[in-house]
C-alpha cells in the first residue's frame, strides 16, 4: 500500500516514514502539495501546513483514505476537514502504534467495501429465485444464513436474526415492517399450536424462516438447500500462488490495481511481482 506524508517537520516524517517501511507500508514524504504527482491509498495530511487550502486538497483525493495529523482540536484543523471528506485524526503529538492501527483499520475497511461492492453487483445478476414469507430448508444453518444475508442484501434491507424460545415466551411483537427482514431460526423449539399462530400471523411479510426440515406451509415458498459432497479433494486445492493467478486473471479487468492488491492483502508492489513471477499480463 502507498502512502503519503504531507507535513514540513521533518523529523516527525522522517520518524514516521522509517516505522511505516517497517510494518511492509512504502511511504512518500512531502512538504508541499505543488509536489506530488501521483494518487496514493493513504495520505497522512499536516493541519499546520501554512498557504495550503486543505479542503480543496482533500475533495480532490477523496478516493484516498485521507488521515489528518492536528496540531490541536479546532474547526479549521480537525472538524471542517472531516466534513469535507477526511477519514479520520491524530493529534500531535501521537503515538505510533495509533496512527499504524488507524491505517491497519482503513486498509481493511476498504477491501471489505470493495468485496461488498464486487458482491451486490454479482448478487443483482444472480438468478436466485425467492418471494417473501419464505422458509430455507438446510442441514447446514451457515449455508441457511448466508442465502438470508444475500438476500437482505439483494433487497436493500437490514436482517433482523431472531431465536425463538419456549413457548411462554413467544412473542408476536417484532416490528414487522417494508424496510426490515426477520430471520427466525429455533421453530423447533415452539409446540404444534403456537407454530400454527406463527405462521398465520407471519403471513404476507418480509420474513425468512429457517428450518432443519423442508416444510412446505401454505403462503409461504420455500428455499431447499441440498446436502453438498465434499467439494474438494487433495487434488483440487489450488496452492497459493494458482489461487493468486486465478484472482488477478480473472478480475484484474473489474477492479483497479489498488482494489485488487486490497483484496488480495498485498501491497500494489507485491501485485507487479506476482504478474511477473506468475507470468501474467497486465490488462490495458
Amino acid at each position: 500500500m502507498d502512502i503519503l506524508m504531507l507535513d514540513d517537520e521533518i523529523y516527525l516524517s522522517q520518524k514516521v516514514a522509517t516505522k511505516i517501511d517497517e510494518v511492509g507500508y512504502h511511504c512518500d514524504l512531502y512538504s508541499s502539495i505543488d509536489d506530488i504527482t501521483k494518487t496514493y491509498d493513504t495520505i497522512l495530511l499536516s493541519t499546520s501546513l501554512k498557504n495550503v487550502n486543505y479542503l480543496d486538497f482533500i475533495k480532490k483525493h477523496k478516493d484516498a483514505t485521507i488521515i489528518l495529523l492536528a496540531p490541536f482540536l479546532s474547526d479549521d484543523t480537525v472538524t471542517a476537514p472531516i466534513l469535507a471528506g477526511a477519514s479520520d485524526y491524530v493529534v500531535k503529538p501521537f503515538s505510533m502504534d495509533e496512527l499504524i492501527r488507524k491505517i491497519d483499520h482503513y486498509k481493511s475497511y476498504k477491501r471489505l467495501e470493495a468485496q461488498n461492492e464486487f458482491l451486490l453487483k454479482q448478487l443483482k445478476s444472480s438468478n436466485l429465485e425467492y418471494s417473501f414469507p419464505l422458509i430455507i430448508s438446510s442441514r447446514d444453518i451457515i449455508e441457511a444464513n448466508k442465502i438470508a444475508f444475500d438476500i437482505s442484501l439483494k433487497e436493500n434491507k437490514e436482517l433482523i436474526t431472531i431465536t425463538l424460545t419456549k413457548n411462554e415466551e413467544f412473542n408476536y411483537d417484532y416490528g414487522l415492517n417494508n424496510n426490515k427482514i426477520l430471520y427466525f431460526n429455533g421453530l423447533e423449539k415452539l409446540d404444534d399450536e403456537n407454530k400454527a399462530k406463527f405462521f398465520d400471523t407471519m403471513k404476507n411479510n418480509n420474513i425468512i424462516v429457517y428450518q432443519e426440515q423442508m416444510i412446505t406451509i401454505d403462503g409461504f415458498s420455500n428455499i431447499e438447500l441440498k446436502q453438498k459432497k465434499n467439494l474438494f479433494t487433495q487434488n483440487d486445492i489450488m496452492s497459493i500462488n494458482d489461487y493468486v493467478k486465478y484472482i488477478i486473471v480473472n478480475f484484474q479487468d473489474k477492479f483497479p490495481d489498488t482494489k485488487l492488491s486490497e483484496m488480495l492483502g498485498i501491497s500494489r508492489k507485491s501485485l507487479w511481482e506476482k504478474r511477473k513471477k506468475l507470468g501474467v499480463e497486465k490488462k490495458k
